[in-house]
């Protein structure tokens, strides 16, 4: 398969990997703070932090992916 332009398949090769990674770091964050939350090494109040910053990566992630501003769907294509 020829590739028109490789920068351009190199770029979103890359886009797509580092949501990739920002959807594991905000698994990660998850499991660990709910594990530590039940073995009462953190708070309720640093579980919630926990979890605001897992929404974050998960939400940079949604951006950095489909390049949509936060929980706004883009459009659909041909519509203005």
């Amino acid at each position: 398969m020829w590739i028109d332009n490789p920068f351009a398949a190199l770029i979103e090769a890359a886009r797509r990997y580092a949501a990739l990674v920002m959807l594991r770091l905000a698994s990660v964050i998850l499991r660990t703070a709910i594990e530590l939350r039940q073995r009462c090494l953190i708070s309720s109040r640093n579980l919630h932090a926990a979890l605001t910053i897992a929404e974050v990566f998960g939400r940079s992630a949604t951006v950095v992916m489909f390049g949509c501003k936060w929980g706004v769907r883009p459009p659909r294509s041909g519509s203005e």
